[in-house]
């Protein structure tokens, strides 16, 4: 990408501010299955970090990758590529055999990577082969050596040069050796340190540094007792001295979320900073679930001259060493970024993977025929013969499937596959892989016609009576809780999908759990069917300790060879929200001619958010207007009235942040004063200004505070104004706002009109209401009675009126059914909360407190406590029936699609149970306030006019071309507002 002139300024700025403090970063730098981690930086390199992680049976294997700034990684290429340079992988039984803790190292313009392959089946030293491998180029699979190979009784080897030259082995024991990295012969063995009394002394690495030979090594065991201690001497061989506050680094014993920290390794940076590399489990102390298994993540180290490196404990978020900026480095980063792979090359994208070498005849990219496609023939083995048969599930056969790996915690991976079967056991599929006896798994499989659960592929049954199902079901027998299993689910493939790809989906909506769809490809959002629900406990630990949850897999499988399938698309996104339209769309524009990146890069156009000005989001109905900006720096515009106010800033695309709802201002006002029940109208129809949020975002002079009058506008039903998005996939959060907010909102209407005739007050009724909340600033949780203070005041037919103002929690509270207006406050309260959650989430404040964003807290807003008169016999239910409709829209919410809410069919307080299956996950993704015509410009790609315009200022780059970009954009676009929106950075 060619940033602009502004753009490069700001980055100099940047740096030149930052290179001599500390920054921040998120562990794990690598996240997913990356065990026991080696690193070693090379400034021959320009300055590049290369690591390689264990890989056990998984081919290819050894991944060299590599970054320039430890952050934004790449797959340079895998060490072990071809099945001759390690041909034990066909023999391999055990889920823990393969390729064990390597290490990574380079001299004199050769990179070198040692390890063993352990088979565990093999007595004895027969069981650890010796391996290493070099390469000069290791941004070349082809490169990697044949490995030369050594014998030794340990696993985890590490290699040494001295200063004199000569290269040291060292191995878990601790031991050491002399070798010859060219001939593999080791020379004599010394035991040189015994650790720190742990268990299981592993993981050695050698460093010298001022005249000491420095010995890390790792203690405890992979698990929740794992550590890393450290030990010096003046001479190779010891004696060391061990470090007096060992362990150096682990969490141990605590309550942190990263846990099992351990195996490090240790190397500097072009500026001659240190860092370590370490693996860890995202599993909290229960250690229970934790579905990617062990991680690298890495910390900052100080290593003061001549005495000890001193580790900066690992945590999430961390503060290290000031890094260079991003530079782009050479490799595959498929791995690191949503994707979606259509197969039109002829080769398998670089981060795709197998379970030992694969059968070449298994698997073919665009075969004649096919193109666009990844055909899988059958094998003899299933991924699911675990399921039941335990033994079964270690039988050494082949199994027909290709990977990818879970990189994140929430993602959603789907595959479109056409597949007719002809024969009864015939399956094709997508799992959640560990290993062979703990997976997760959703097939298209053909079965009798009267398939149940418990149907299995039994022999004999009428061919003429099979037909293709879909078939959820869960192998668990390796876990640490088999009972966890969820019971097999099959049901009918639907007719109306025949003849069609069919779409295989896998969703992780939160830490916890897998829940797997299938769809029609034709019409997916409307066809969604959810199949079944897994834990993540089910693919953590277990018989699969070592590779922890290692892979997103498609896999097909099962006994007769007559069927093939065809994988049309993959797509991999972290975004749960993200459309298929918006993934083809971004890999449309992404392709020469059309990439429209570059210098009109959509972060680098400046663009003035003005005072008054207007702008919507992609959520229909929510509308927001300027109201004021203030420079929370402190400095001033001559041109604004004030000198702490501008009436204008000028920002690039970003996002608001710290969204709260700052006042809410609910008035109500009775069309007929004397009639009991009688029509309410709220603020929308009285007053202009309805709620106001306070937001920062960060402008090209700085931090800015930015007020904003909000509103929503729905569609309108009588004398009820809805919020209603009748697309339920829409974020799922968003939905349930919409929807929850509009019942309360009614509920305040109906307590209203039903509230009785006050004795104090000359037997008077309520005539008018005004209802103001404002925020609590010290108050973060958004179910307490302090969220809001509260003022209201109300006025009877006779002209008196009754005012109050307090905290919720103090005094009178709205809660207590006592007080004459308890329903009126206790809906409005619940209403504010609401609209409160759903401004942020629509503005993406994912940190927000919000009653929309986990189950517990919408858990809150849809079972509302007993007091508020939603039981029957309360003051909804009666036999008006008028006074019946608002029961009906106050405690029951219409399915998705009924946008006119005419037939509300679903309890409020079971609506989320009816509903998450097909609504997907609670989630938010950042939004922003830009409204200009490039935020769009994918969406109308189909409009010829446009591509031309797109072309000619991608191509040649005319001011011409811009203005006419400009123009054209800005004219389709000022007939769709709602789409001039820029949702998500």
């Amino acid at each position: 990408m060619k940033p602009t002139t502004a753009c490069l300024a700001l980055s100099a700025a940047f740096c030149s501010t930052t290179t001599a403090q500390n920054q921040s970063f998120f562990n794990p730098v690598l996240p997913g299955w990356h065990s026991d981690p080696s690193c070693v930086f090379v400034a021959e390199r320009d300055n590049t970090t290369f690591c390689t992680t264990s890989t056990f049976l998984r081919t290819p294997g050894l991944p060299v990758l590599a970054s320039r700034d430890l952050l934004n990684w790449k797959i340079a290429s895998h060490a072990i590529i071809r099945e001759n340079q390690v041909s034990e992988y066909a023999r391999a039984v055990p889920q823990s055999d393969g390729i064990w803790a390597a290490t990574i190292r380079y001299r004199r313009g050769t990179f070198y990577i040692i390890t063993v392959y352990r088979d565990n089946l093999a007595p004895g030293i027969e069981g650890n082969k010796g391996l290493i491998l070099n390469s000069t180029d290791p941004y070349k699979d082809s490169s990697w050596s044949d490995p030369i190979r050594f014998r030794t009784a340990e696993i985890d080897p590490d290699l040494f040069w001295d200063d004199d030259g000569t290269a040291y082995m060292l191995t878990a024991g601790i031991s050491i050796s002399t070798m010859d990295p060219s001939t593999g012969i080791t020379g004599n063995t010394s035991h040189i340190w015994n650790g720190t009394e742990g268990a299981f002394l592993e993981g050695p690495h050698m460093y010298k540094k001022d005249g000491f030979y420095y010995l890390m090594i790792a203690e405890g065991g992979s698990g929740l007792n794992h550590s890393v201690t450290i030990a010096r001497s003046k001479h190779i061989r010891g004696p060391y001295e061990s470090n007096p506050t060992n362990p150096v680094l682990g969490n141990a014993g605590t309550d942190e979320y990263f846990q099992n920290v351990g195996h490090a390794d240790l190397f500097p940076d072009a500026n001659g900073h240190w860092w370590s590399s370490v693996l860890c489990w995202r599993s909290g102390p229960e250690a229970l679930s934790y579905p990617m298994g062990r991680e690298m993540s890495i910390t900052p180290v100080s290593w003061p001259e001549g005495d000890w490196p001193v580790f900066a404990p690992v945590r999430g978020e961390m503060k290290g060493w000031a890094r260079p900026t991003a530079i782009n480095t050479p490799g595959d980063d498929g791995l690191f970024t949503d994707d979606m792979v259509d197969f039109e090359s002829t080769s398998l994208p670089k981060h795709f993977s197998f379970w030992r070498f694969p059968n070449k005849q298994s698997y073919a990219v665009s075969p004649e025929g096919h193109p666009d496609t990844l055909r899988l023939t059958q094998s003899f083995g299933s991924i699911m013969d675990g399921v039941d048969n335990f033994t079964a599930g270690f039988d050494l056969v082949d199994r027909t499937l290709i990977m990818r790996q879970q990189m994140h915690t929430l993602f959603e991976y789907s595959v479109d596959v056409d597949f007719a079967p002809r024969e009864q056991g015939e399956e094709v599929g997508i799992t959640l892989f560990l290993n062979n006896v703990q997976n997760i798994n959703l097939g298209i499989v053909m079965l009798p016609g009267n398939a149940t659960a418990n149907t299995t592929t039994a022999a004999g049954a009428s061919r003429s009576f099979v037909r293709p199902h879909l078939r959820f079901r869960a192998s668990g027998g390796g876990s640490l809780n088999p009972t966890d299993t969820p019971k097999t689910v099959v049901e009918p493939l639907p007719c109306t999908w025949a003849g069609h790809p069919v779409r295989l989906i896998l969703r992780a909506q939160d830490s916890q759990t897998y829940t797997l769809y299938a769809a029609s490809s034709l019409r997916p959002d409307h066809t969604e069917m959810k199949l079944g629900t897994a834990p993540a406990s089910l693919v953590s630990g277990g018989m699969g300790d070592f590779t922890g949850c290692i892979i997103l897999t498609v896999v097909f499988s099962f006994v007769n060879l007559t069927s093939n399938a065809f994988y049309l698309k993959t797509i991999y996104t972290t975004d749960l929200n993200g459309t298929e339209a918006a993934v083809n769309s971004r890999s449309w524009f992404n392709k020469a001619p059309f990439n429209w990146q570059g210098d009109m890069d959509v972060e680098c156009q400046p663009y003035p958010l003005t005072v008054g000005s207007p702008f919507f989001t992609s959520n229909n109905g929510f509308h927001y207007r300027v109201k004021g900006i203030i420079m929370l720096n402190g400095t001033a515009d001559s041109s604004a009235g004030s000198p702490d106010i501008r009436s204008a800033i000028g920002y690039r695309n970003t996002a608001l942040q710290d969204c709260y709802l700052k006042d809410l201002l609910i008035i109500l006002y009775k069309s007929d004063p004397s009639a009991l029940p009688s029509w309410w109208l709220t603020f929308k129809n009285s007053v202009v200004e309805s709620a106001v949020l306070q937001c920062n975002v960060l402008s090209d002079a700085g931090l800015a505070e930015v007020t904003l009058q909000a509103d929503y506008h729905g569609e309108t039903e009588k004398n009820y104004d809805y919020v209603i998005d009748s697309n339920h996939k829409t974020r799922a959060s968003v939905w349930w706002g919409t929807r929850l907010s509009n019942a309360y909102f009614i509920g305040i209407l109906a307590a209203a009109a039903r509230v009785p005739k006050i004795e104090e007050h000359d037997g008077t009724f309520l005539n008018r209401a005004r209802i103001r909340f404002t925020a609590n600033p010290e108050e973060t949780d958004i179910r307490s009675d302090d969220f809001f203070g509260l003022k209201w005041s109300f006025n009877f037919a006779n002209g008196r009126l009754q005012q109050f103002e307090m905290p919720l929690s103090k005094g009178v509270k709205a809660y207590n059914s006592d007080f004459w207006g308890s329903p009126v406050m206790t809906e409005s309260l619940h209403y504010a909360k609401l609209m409160h959650s759903l401004f942020a989430l629509d503005l993406g404040n994912c940190d927000s407190p919000s009653l929309l964003l986990t189950h517990s807290a919408l858990q809150y807003a849809i079972h509302a406590p007993d007091d508020m008169n939603r039981k029957p016999g309360g003051l909804l239910n009666n036999s008006a029936t008028f006074e019946r409709m608002d029961a009906l829209r106050y405690n029951m919410i219409p399915r998705p699609g009924d946008t006119d809410g005419q037939n509300p069919t679903v309890a409020l307080n079971e609506s989320y149970a009816a509903f998450q299956p097909i609504m997907g996950p609670l989630s938010c993704k950042n939004a922003t306030i830009s409204a200009q015509y490039l935020c769009s410009v994918p969406k109308q790609k189909k409009t010829g006019v446009m591509l031309l315009s797109i072309v000619l200022a991608d191509l040649v780059f005319l001011q011409a071309a811009w203005k006419l970009l400009q123009f054209v954009a800005g004219t389709r676009m000022s007939k769709v507002p709602q789409a001039m929106v820029c949702e998500g950075l």
